[in-house]
């Protein structure tokens, strides 16, 4: 907890003086837990939260969180309820979401603060530059929808600084229409980790950084001249070991056959849990401060390793899958590269048996269980 609030802390300088910063927790924070991390980054100096869908917004604000929180999906007909009674910002992309909104704020007697969602070159949802116009004009007859903010996503800040100068381009030309018909805009944003890192644009009103709350760039491309603390560890225990013999095979389909006498240790996680599959040809965990091969095919609730000679390890051991034993480390990086995919899915893809512990000073301050629905604080 303690690194994602000094991460935070080290982006919103890295935005500038006056910038918001609106934390993106959705996917339960990226797997770690909404409300833990959402508690961390508010320390750190976030003023908001992103979430995708009204459901994690409800489970933040359960969870006695008061702040803003800005739901960047489209909400079910039966959740534009909650959406006035809970004081959401909704992102609204079409004419058809916004008067459903409208009409259920007047029944409320409320209003809804909306912001709007500008397709630039993301394609996935948001309004088109040439749709904005008509999506003004039948705007203008709902008036019980306040417009809060306006922005765009981009999808290669990392990658093509020439495509996210364009939709800059092309953003702020939206903007000025909508200024020209009257309309004030409290908060305009666009960039994302990749761009506050790059400085690859204006900061605006307020920043959306991701995945760099956790500590991680998600791209070799991203600037490290602000160094974030990795805050993501992924740890389980040895829960068994065998001495076995030459040409004993490992796991299904005996793609791992042993050439020697050898220890294997069985550790209790699998790809259920969040270990890659992929993690089979070329992965290691961290037992004991020393890093072994993983050995055969991840299963569904349990990895083999082959710690050959190390006649240290035992049933009960610590095996870290990501982060550090002794002076070893598993970056989330090494794993996402390994595995053909990115920081993101490493780290969403952690499993909800998988209990998450949470760390203040060096300190377990609480433990949750999704899978039990129970939260369980240690003894002082």
């Amino acid at each position: 907890m303690d690194k994602i609030a000094n991460n935070v802390r080290k982006l919103k300088a890295a935005a500038g003086c006056g910038v918001k910063v609106l934390a993106v927790v959705k996917a339960e924070a990226y797997g770690c837990g909404g409300e833990a991390v959402s508690r961390a980054a508010l320390e750190g100096g976030a003023e908001l939260l992103g979430v995708a869908s009204v459901a994690e917004a409800l489970s933040l604000r359960r969870g006695g969180l008061a702040c803003p929180i800005l739901v960047f999906g489209r909400p079910e007909e039966a959740e534009l309820e909650a959406v006035v009674q809970e004081d959401l910002l909704q992102t609204v992309f079409d004419l058809a979401l916004a008067r459903q909104l409208d009409e259920r704020a007047r029944k409320a007697g409320k209003k809804v603060r909306i912001h709007l969602n500008i397709d630039t070159g993301m394609g996935r949802l948001g309004l088109l530059p040439r749709e904005i116009d008509t999506f003004l004009e039948g705007l203008s007859s709902c008036p019980n929808l306040l417009l809060d903010g306006v922005y765009t996503h981009f999808p290669a800040a990392d990658t093509d600084a020439q495509f996210t100068a364009q939709q800059v381009r092309i953003f702020r030309e939206v903007l000025q229409k909508i200024r020209n018909l009257g309309y004030s805009i409290p908060l305009v944003h666009v960039a994302n980790t990749a761009a506050l890192l790059n400085r690859c644009c204006e900061m605006f009103d307020m920043v959306r950084p991701g995945i760099s709350i956790y500590g991680l760039y998600g791209s070799s491309a991203v600037s490290r001249e602000f160094i974030l603390e990795e805050a993501v560890s992924f740890k389980t225990k040895v829960i068994h070991v065998k001495r076995v013999a030459p040409g004993t095979s490992i796991s299904y389909c005996r793609e791992y056959v042993t050439d020697r006498e050898t220890t294997i240790a069985t550790i209790a996680a699998g790809y259920a849990d969040g270990v890659p599959f992929r993690l089979a040809k070329g992965g290691h965990v961290l037992i004991r401060g020393q890093r072994f091969p993983i050995a055969g095919r991840v299963t569904m609730d349990m990895t083999m390793v082959d710690v050959g000679d190390s006649v240290d390890v035992r049933t009960g051991d610590e095996a870290v899958i990501i982060g550090r034993s002794g002076k070893e480390i598993i970056p989330v990086a090494e794993v996402a590269q390994i595995a053909g995919t990115i920081e993101h899915d490493v780290i969403c893809g952690i499993g909800p048996r998988v209990p998450r512990a949470y760390i203040r000073e060096n300190r377990m301050v609480s433990v949750y269980r999704y899978a039990f629905g129970e939260v369980k604080k240690p003894e002082p």
